[in-house]
This record gives structure tokens, C-alpha cells and sequence, in this order.
């Protein structure tokens, strides 16, 4: 009985899934974290870009006033992500 307990036991350990590799863990985590910094930089560049667009196509004091006020909302929303990132850091 000892000899097939053991049998068994061998077979079982060999047909055993792979243990979990933390480095891949890691490496899924670096992944997210990247996709989603690249996501909020596309998100500031398209605000930017349409705040130029907006200021080319009006003109005189609107122009500084939609400028002014995409600008501030892009330093708003790149200041959001650089102190989540930080937070996410320390």
C-alpha cells in the first residue's frame, strides 16, 4: 500500500500546475501602469491640442480666455496623474 501512496503521490506532484511566478505578476502590474500613464498623456495632448484649435479658430480676448482655460484644465488633470503616480511610488 506504501508503494502506491507514493506512486500516487509522485504521479500527482509531476501532473502539478507550475507555481505562480511573482515576476510575471510584476510584470502585468508594470504593463497596467504604463497603459494607463499613456492614456492620460493621449488624454492631455488631444485637450491641448483642442485648446489650440479652439484658440486659432476665435479670435482677440476669447482666444485668451479659451487658451487660458484649457491650459489650466490640462495642469489640472496632469497634476491629478502625477500625484496618483506618486502616491502609487511612496
Amino acid at each position: 500500500m506504501d508503494e502506491k501512496d507514493e506512486r500516487i503521490t509522485r504521479l500527482l506532484q509531476q501532473m502539478a500546475p507550475a507555481p505562480r511566478d511573482p515576476l510575471f505578476r510584476i510584470r502585468v502590474l508594470e504593463r497596467r501602469e504604463r497603459q494607463s500613464y499613456r492614456n492620460r498623456v493621449l488624454g492631455i495632448v488631444l485637450m491641448v491640442s483642442a485648446v489650440l484649435i479652439a484658440s486659432a479658430v476665435t479670435d482677440g480676448l476669447p482666444r485668451q480666455i479659451v487658451l487660458g482655460a484649457g491650459l489650466a484644465a490640462a495642469v489640472v488633470v496632469y497634476a491629478a496623474a502625477m500625484r496618483q503616480m506618486l502616491r502609487r511610488l511612496f
